[in-house]
């Protein structure tokens, strides 16, 4: 076999796999609607009817370790909310989708990361909540976006 068939070959091969990969992550993405079904199905809570959509990048990301939840109300409807994880490929983001998801209004934010571990720090607006509902709607947002990703 000459050079030119050689790499031929090698490029219908590299093509194949593309297609297999394109075939393969359709197939992905009926399974995780499937899934998510499942979840909502399963697993209702009133304040939280929508269910998330995580972007295909973040469906590998190991699931989210929250190793601390403090939720404060600070007067007037006003929370501070303190969650801790470790540090973990992809942690960040991962809190992201799920702050994104429980949507509250967020007045202020900071992420610390220290020592193998990143904090998020939130102070909210959520008038129509307790304490308690508003850490019940944030675990449940974890436990919703960690059901929608492979482990």
């Amino acid at each position: 076999m000459d050079k030119a068939s050689t790499i031929r070959d090698a490029i219908d091969y590299v093509q194949e796999l593309q297609e297999q990969e394109r075939q393969l992550e359709g197939e992905i993405a009926e399974i995780q609607s499937q899934r998510a079904s499942e979840i909502s199905s399963s697993y209702e809570y009133n304040n939280c009817i929508n269910y998330p959509s995580i972007s295909p990048q973040t469906w590998n990301l190991p699931p989210i370790e929250l190793l601390e939840l403090n939720v404060q109300e600070i007067g007037d409807g006003n929370y501070i909310i303190s969650m801790t994880c470790n540090k973990k490929n992809g942690a960040m983001s991962s809190m992201c989708e799920v702050i994104d998801y429980i949507d509250l209004k967020i007045m202020t934010s900071n992420i610390t990361a220290v020592s193998g571990h990143i904090m998020f720090t939130l102070t909210v607006k959520a008038e129509e909540l307790t304490s308690l509902q508003l850490r019940e709607k944030i675990e449940t947002g974890i436990f919703m976006i960690n059901g929608l990703r492979r482990h």
